[in-house]
């Protein structure tokens, strides 16, 4: 009998405290608090403690059990179960399976904001021709970010050590792929990818536990 895989998703907001207390591994927590940059050392530490729930949730493990280790390409990684990690302004999210899996997310409403014209300079820059064609009659911004944070998710999901956009296949591609839109203000959009994956999971990790993120949440991007 085949083994079911399941892909969980965990999206979390950024805290205000910088609570390092208890990150592990020591690597990490060192990492972690050598980060210069304010905001992003909070979205790293809140990325790390959404791991940490989603590994307790979804596996019934403590982080610390684990064995996690930094590849030679920067990567962390454990050696008993598959993660990926994304961060953006606002949020963060964290994916665990047993099998290889990636996820992105970006908050549209903040890059509407700050590179308006970023989408249209970009757009033919980093599709496949065979993108270019499904694209032709959407060239919105919505489009652009799906694309963009698909090609991440699927990048991180493989084992290629240096981020090509344009190599990367998104129409008709094998792989698990699942784009949903949340929120209104701000509004993020995530992808997810993963290996024969059976099933996607979505939850919210909020101060007083963890909910799933309901289907009236989100809006799933299925047009691809």
């Amino acid at each position: 009998m085949e083994q079911s895989i399941v892909l969980d998703v965990y999206i979390a907001g950024i805290p205000e405290e910088d609570a390092l207390a208890g990150v592990t591994p020591e690597e990490r927590a060192e990492e972690i608090r050598a980060t210069g940059n304010r905001k992003l050392k909070m979205q790293r530490l809140a990325a790390w403690k959404t791991l940490e729930t989603a590994v307790e949730r979804s596996f019934g493990k403590k982080l610390s059990e684990l064995t996690v280790k930094k590849t030679e390409t920067g990567k962390w990684t454990a050696e008993e179960l598959c993660f990926s990690i994304t961060h953006t302004d606002g949020a963060v999210a964290v994916a665990v399976s047993n099998a290889v899996c990636g996820v992105d997310m970006e908050n549209l409403t903040v890059r509407h904001e700050k590179s308006p014209e970023l989408p249209a300079r970009m757009h033919d820059r980093v599709r496949t021709e065979a993108e270019k064609e499904a694209d032709r009659n959407d060239s919105s911004a919505e489009r652009f970010y799906t694309r963009w944070t698909r090609k991440e998710a699927l990048f991180k999901a493989g084992d290629a050590k240096a981020f090509d956009a344009a190599a990367l296949e998104t129409t008709g591609n094998e792989d698990t792929l699942c784009t949903v839109l949340i929120g209104t203000a701000p509004e993020y959009i995530l992808s997810a990818a993963g290996k024969d994956i059976t099933g996607i999971r979505f939850f919210v990790s909020e101060n007083d536990g963890v909910r799933p993120l309901m289907r009236e949440e989100r809006k799933e991007m299925t047009d691809l």
